[in-house]
């Protein structure tokens, strides 16, 4: 089902390649935590959805200054707060 456009995405697999969002949180089995933890998606670090695979998994991310792949899977146990509009890919 399609969120409504004025409700904003709540995890990093909803988001469209470009956008700008701060890290609120993870949910998830503890073992996965852990290893998201562990690759600095930790509450309160800013990460950048780059883009994403031709079928829409893995994404690619920027997260403190380095390029990161995710599963989708894996991206909706991150919870977020975007901070602004989506950039146009250069």
């Amino acid at each position: 089902m399609a969120r409504p456009p004025s409700q904003a995405p709540a995890t990093l697999a909803d988001l469209p390649a470009g956008t700008l969002a701060r890290i609120v949180g993870t949910t998830g089995a503890s073992d996965l935590q852990v290893r998201l933890w562990e690759m600095g998606l930790t509450p309160g670090t800013a990460v950048r959805v780059l883009k994403r695979a031709p079928l829409g998994d893995p994404l690619e991310l920027v997260v403190r200054g380095y390029h990161l792949s995710l599963r989708a899977k894996e991206a909706r146990g991150v919870a977020v707060a975007p901070l602004g509009e989506p950039e146009e890919a250069a």
